[in-house]
């Protein structure tokens, strides 16, 4: 729908996720990951951080989020960081080297990412201390493939060699 809303929206500003322990969450996002602190609350029990350059999407974490009653549990949810594509295989050594296990699209611990052959986009993926998914993904400049599925990097990357 050309008209709707949508029409106008200009990107996703802003996500927030349920974390058990903000502190854990904080080391994690801030120290681990690297992200710019953009503001705390510890009153309400909150942290946000940019995501980016330009200030233009957030993260927010929140110990107990006033959408969901305090005593309910942390559920897994799943966020993607866009890095460039010729920043992806710099970005999953850099997540490796903080220790962090990264995965394909099929589960399977390694450091190739998964091509998802109708954007067409690389991704890796990699959990937070709460079992949030993570993911890498990085947009290629190649047509879509839709008829491949998922496949691995070298796997794209071996259509184009002939």
């Amino acid at each position: 729908m050309t008209n709707g809303p949508a029409a106008l929206f200009r990107g996703l500003f802003e996500t927030h996720l349920h974390v058990a322990d903000l502190e854990r969450a904080r080391e994690f996002y801030g120290e681990v990951l690297g992200l710019e602190l953009a503001h705390e609350d510890a009153r309400r029990g909150c942290v946000f951080y940019w995501v980016g350059p330009n200030h233009r999407t957030m993260l927010g974490l929140w110990q107990s989020p006033p959408w969901s009653p305090s005593s309910a549990p942390v559920h897994r949810q799943h966020l993607a960081f866009e890095v460039a594509s010729h920043d992806l295989i710099i970005a999953i050594d850099r997540v490796t080297r903080q220790g962090l296990t990264v995965r394909d699209f099929f589960d399977q611990v390694t450091n190739e990412p998964s091509v998802f052959a109708w954007i067409p986009a690389a991704s890796i993926y990699f959990s937070d201390p709460d079992g949030h998914l993570l993911e890498l993904i990085a947009k290629l400049e190649d047509a879509p493939a839709p008829e491949l599925g998922v496949v691995s990097l070298s796997e794209w990357t071996k259509r184009f060699e002939n």
